[in-house]
């Protein structure tokens, strides 16, 4: 799942708004807007991306937790006397 979300970080982090900027015409209000779309479209982007890379991270701290606690669970459990 970490991979997953780090690989969609990275889509998500590429996709272009440019095109909008090409948007041609005077006096649209329209055409205002699809211009000023890219930067408010690439921080938005960015923030999601960064969050994806973040929840990675997180998922992978978290996996490595639980497999040191594992270690040490099945340690103690082994210490057991048998029956």
């Amino acid at each position: 799942m970490a991979a997953s979300w780090r690989q969609e970080a990275g889509a998500v982090e590429a996709l272009s708004w440019a095109v909008m900027n090409e948007a041609t015409g005077e006096g649209s209000d329209v055409l205002a807007v699809l211009r000023g779309v890219p930067d408010p479209a690439r921080q938005a982007m960015t923030s999601i991306a960064t969050r994806y890379s973040a929840l990675a991270d997180l998922l992978d701290k978290f996996s490595a937790d639980i497999e040191a606690a594992d270690g040490a669970t099945a340690a103690e459990i082994t210490k057991l006397e048998p029956r």
